[in-house]
């Protein structure tokens, strides 16, 4: 430590051995169009990460970079019988290297305590496709803002706002994604008695898109599970201990 700011370097190494789903050799029926089945020629993934933080008072940052041989991934591929209908599987691509920075600010001023964190990556894999190899490296950022507000007449006021902008992951590209939450919490009886209100995804704008190409397959898909929730709940606690 110097001057208030702590420093951290560290290097770490790890191996994922492929677990027994990706490694047998059944075939499993999805529907008429893709089946799924495993690969028992997957060897392990090896990982080498570095890493840098460093904090000071109420700023922390951190900055990484890992290193995966042999990274096991999905891997699609037309049926060598019947070129209407996909398979599902892994494979082992030669390296998928990540580049990372993340930056948290969290501090309370007087009635209002805020926490924002910053996370931006750069994911990087070749995959082949129709015309070649395509290298797929399109960074996305995440911003996530959570507000407190110690109102008074011991009221907590919560709002929080994530945004994920597009980006890539392995060979596939996300559209961009946002999130509001809120909630609000009064304590009766001193602090035995909770009454909270809280509300998730109010807009309904957690909704996953995405689309990849591998070989000559190309897709998109959009997943939209509506994790809309309003709860209210009352708690009373006997003893605090």
């Amino acid at each position: 430590m110097h001057n208030g700011i702590t420093n951290d370097l560290s290097y770490r190494s790890s191996i994922t051995r492929p677990d027994f789903g990706k490694l047998n050799n059944y075939s499993y029926y999805l529907n008429r169009y893709s089946y799924q089945e495993g690969n028992p020629d997957l060897v392990s993934q090896i990982t080498h990460s570095f890493n840098y933080s460093m904090q000071y008072k109420f700023l922390y940052l951190r900055l990484g970079y890992a290193y995966n041989k042999n990274y096991i991934g999905t891997y699609f591929y037309s049926s060598p019988t019947d070129s209407s209908s996909i398979c599902n599987t892994w494979a082992n691509y030669k390296k998928e290297q990540e580049l990372s920075a993340m930056l948290n600010i969290h501090h309370k001023f007087n009635f209002y305590e805020p926490s924002l964190m910053l996370y931006g990556a750069k994911r990087m894999l070749k995959v082949n496709v129709t015309d070649g190899t395509n290298s797929v490296h399109k960074p996305f950022f995440v911003i996530d803002s959570d507000n407190n507000f110690h109102l008074p007449a011991n009221i907590l006021l919560d709002i929080e706002y994530e945004y994920t902008s597009s980006g890539s992951s392995s060979y596939f590209i996300f559209h961009s994604m946002n999130i509001f939450n809120m909630s609000i919490q009064k304590s009766f009886l001193n602090d035995n008695l909770q009454l909270s209100m809280q509300v998730n995804d109010l807009f309904h704008n957690n909704i996953s898109k995405y689309n990849g190409n591998i070989n000559n397959i190309s897709f998109y898909q959009k997943e939209d599970q509506d994790q809309r929730i309003f709860s209210v709940s009352l708690v009373y606690r006997f003893n605090n201990y």
